[in-house]
């Protein structure tokens, strides 16, 4: 009988607990495989495949192989910066309500009951994997990936990004009607000072119905846009005081573009045709 088996008919489900358990201490690998230093982690990874040969006759000849990798990982975290392109749209404000919500620990009411703010579903945050055997009761142990590399904590990450709409953020958070209202309420305080930075702007590349937001755009030809944002990234790692910075997409999504050689094949024409302001480069390069 499965859990569900169980559960369906009225019975309490047998759990893992007795057999496994999750540490969240840090972990040290004891291995001539992996070496720490004050700076570094250096870890080498040896990998096996399989390579096949069919000869003419059928005959199948298997050739293991190994390769050898090396993997080198910064012990200090860096302050991290997320900026993202499309702040005040849908997905934008439902990424940002998420980090704040769990940055100052809110509470909301929805139709199921109370909900609390949580990383669920993140991989880097909730995700585990098994580290091995205990040696002393034989259960199986897991810890979060955190506890084995370091990583950036996104309640300590400062959120920045551009949209073509001027609306601060809890604005935004109401208009695109994602998130429940209890917890609109709650976000008011801390994020309706936000609001995004100018963006560029092609009407070529994005649908007709985006004219009524773009009242937020930054002005003069794709060179000078280009500029712009360069000038807005290195600004907001100065301000905030950060290591690097992430940019991710979170907008409107646009048209393609066409493939043009001597235009946007490689990222030395990609610049230069920048620079000329040709009309198949579009916001999203």
């Amino acid at each position: 009988m499965t859990d569900n088996d169980q559960l369906r008919a009225g019975q309490k489900a047998q759990t893992n607990s007795a057999r496994a358990r999750t540490l969240v201490a840090p972990v040290i690998v004891s291995s001539d495989s992996v070496q720490y230093s004050e700076d570094e982690i250096i870890s080498k990874y040896s990998y096996t495949d399989t390579k096949v040969t069919i000869g003419e006759d059928g005959t199948v000849t298997a050739f293991p192989q190994n390769s050898l990798f090396e993997f080198k990982t910064r012990r200090k975290v860096s302050r991290l910066g997320l900026m993202m392109v499309g702040l005040g749209g849908n997905n934008g404000t439902t990424v940002a309500a998420a980090m704040y919500a769990k940055k100052h620990s809110l509470e909301w009411q929805t139709r199921a009951g109370t909900h609390v703010s949580n990383y669920k579903g993140s991989l880097t945050q909730c995700g585990t994997f098994r580290v091995g055997t205990s040696s002393e009761d034989g259960t199986d142990v897991y810890s979060p990936l955190s506890s084995l590399v370091p990583m950036v904590n996104p309640d300590d990450m400062p959120v920045s990004g551009w949209d073509i709409s001027g609306r601060n953020l809890a604005d935004a958070m109401d208009s695109a009607q994602v998130l429940e209202p209890d917890l609109r309420n709650k976000l008011r305080p801390f994020v309706d000072k936000v609001v995004p930075l100018p963006a560029a702007f092609d009407i070529d590349f994005i649908a007709d119905n985006q004219l009524p937001r773009a009242d937020n755009l930054i002005p003069g030809q794709k060179q000078e846009q280009l500029e712009q944002l360069r000038r807005d990234i290195r600004n907001f790692k100065e301000t905030q005081g950060l290591d690097e910075v992430v940019v991710i997409w979170t907008a409107n999504s646009e048209r393609y573009s066409k493939e043009i050689e001597g235009v946007n094949d490689t990222s030395e024409n990609l610049l230069k045709a920048i620079q000329s302001n040709h009309p198949e480069v579009c916001c999203l390069t």
